[in-house]
């Protein structure tokens, strides 16, 4: 899976990480981050019924990435 440009799951409840999510400390704040960001989509909104609203939490937690190591930074120092 290493390479694959995989980096994170969740069923809604359970993240699971894959290797490329540990590329270095910015990818995992922000693999970590978007699928959160999914947990929520779920928790708020159920399962996605469409691929169009697949594709909409998709967006939204690409979004958020950014969002996410901000705030690490802000928190951390900036490291």
């Amino acid at each position: 899976m290493i390479g694959k440009n995989l980096f994170g799951y969740t069923d809604g409840k359970t993240i699971t990480l894959y290797p490329d999510a540990f590329q270095n400390t910015e990818s995992l704040v922000k693999t970590i981050g978007h699928e959160r960001m999914h947990v929520y989509q779920v928790k708020l909104f159920g399962r996605p019924t469409s691929s169009d609203i697949l594709f909409q939490f998709e967006d939204g937690a690409s979004i958020s990435e950014d969002m996410w190591w901000e705030y690490y930074k802000m928190n951390t120092g900036g490291n």
